[in-house]
């Protein structure tokens, strides 16, 4: 008898081998990255007005009465308070002469030769270093001819300062446009400090799509819809994430920054982000980012479900122009881990799920394993192992009746 319940347990044990086979579940994974560009356009150049008094230069004083023959000490000045840069000005006259001969630019003294004329602007053809000051004139002189119909008339003369980043750009003085087309970076906001214009906003979504049984992102940058930063903007979206796929998935999300050079991180340090899933914060702090480049859970999607992952981007106001032409990428990395049904023929005991769906979402895998799903209604693997199974079985019972007889 003991002979025949070994027997027994030895095909049972078979049965349930096969059995275990048909309910062991594979791990699906797929990833997709968005990479965010963002850049700061801001010039940091003053411009200020002194004349030299005994010798001494101080702040230029206005609305004083001129006589014909004056020589009025004005020193226009441009110093750069931000990295290497070109200059050039617009010098335009106002008065109230009413049809007679007003200034021009014979009646400006002290300009240097390193200033030529191209068009309606001077152009400095040096370029200026971080801290540099360059004059662009020392002096004004009133025509001696003018004479008592002159009297009581108003003068005045406007200059306008434009800078561009030395980096990267060439002019040439020997056209008659030595910038070029080079776009002009100007600080054009409203009273509230935010930027006046900004591009058309785009939807942003990322999708585990059914059909394709893949993660999907669109656009492939999410700042693809902000404007140039400028000191003060804030900027804000929002990604539609769902799951259209017919079984349960959780998706992940984790940030790489893109950094070239310390001053790349620098940059991103100082902007301000703020990201919220489904009304609940889930980061808040710099750019950069640092404790979200490991995976954070965005929630378990079950089939057909969405979710709504809000961020906003603040560039401080007092942000200092050190940053023009500041660019950086930072990528966001979004992940799936789905668990479906399929065979599986190992008896070796598999490892914690939960942990391996952070590590594939965290990136520590060298390499993406997917496993594939099995499809809807393919059930023959599954009647194949019942059937074995069942003969196992069978072939038991007819063992154990056999040494019956025969006892």
């Amino acid at each position: 008898m003991k002979k025949h319940l070994k027997v027994l347990l030895a095909g049972a044990v078979i049965a349930g081998s096969i059995l275990a086979c048909t309910a062991a579940y594979a791990r699906f994974s797929d990833s997709v990255t968005v990479t965010n560009h963002i850049a700061v356009g801001d010039i940091n150049i003053s411009l200020r007005e002194l004349e030299k008094k005994d010798g001494r230069e101080m702040k230029y004083q206005d609305r004083r009465i001129v006589l014909p023959g004056d020589e009025i000490s004005k020193i226009p000045r441009i110093t750069n308070h931000s990295e290497p840069c070109w200059v050039r000005v617009k010098i335009s006259y106002t008065d109230d002469l009413e049809g007679l001969d007003g200034l021009d630019d014979r009646n400006l003294t002290g300009m240097s030769p390193r200033w030529i004329r191209k068009g309606e602007y001077f152009y400095y053809t040096r370029k200026l270093e971080q801290g540099d000051s360059v004059d662009i004139f020392t002096g004004v002189t009133v025509p001696s001819q003018w004479d008592e119909s002159y009297q009581d008339k108003k003068l005045g003369i406007t200059i306008v300062a434009d800078a561009v980043q030395a980096a990267n750009f060439a002019p040439d003085f020997r056209a008659m446009s030595p910038w070029g087309n080079q776009k002009i970076l100007r600080c054009i906001h409203d009273t509230d400090g935010l930027v006046v214009q900004k591009k058309s906003p785009v939807d942003l979504k990322v999708k585990f799509e059914g059909n394709a049984h893949k993660l999907i992102a669109a656009p492939e940058d999410f700042f693809s819809g902000f404007s140039t930063a400028m000191p003060g903007d804030v900027f804000h979206d929002s990604v539609e994430i769902s799951n259209t796929t017919e079984h349960a998935a959780e998706i992940f999300f984790r940030t790489s920054p893109e950094c070239k050079s310390v001053k790349d991180q620098e940059f991103l340090k100082k902007l301000k982000l703020v990201i919220t899933m489904n009304h609940k914060k889930l980061y808040s702090g710099d750019l950069l980012a640092v404790s979200l480049n490991k995976a954070v859970s965005l929630g378990e999607f079950s089939s057909g479900e969405k979710g709504n992952m809000r961020f906003e981007v603040t560039v401080p106001a007092e942000l200092d122009n050190l940053y023009a032409l500041r660019a950086a990428d930072v990528k966001w990395i979004f992940s799936v881990e789905e668990d479906q049904e399929t065979l599986e023929t190992s008896s070796v005991p598999r490892r914690n799920d939960r942990k391996e769906a952070t590590e594939r979402a965290s990136g520590n895998n060298s390499s993406s394993v997917r496993t594939t799903p099995v499809k809807t209604g393919d059930e023959s693997p599954v009647l194949l192992f019942a059937l074995m199974a069942g003969m196992a079985l069978l072939t038991c019972s007819l063992t154990l009746w056999k040494g019956g007889r025969k006892n």
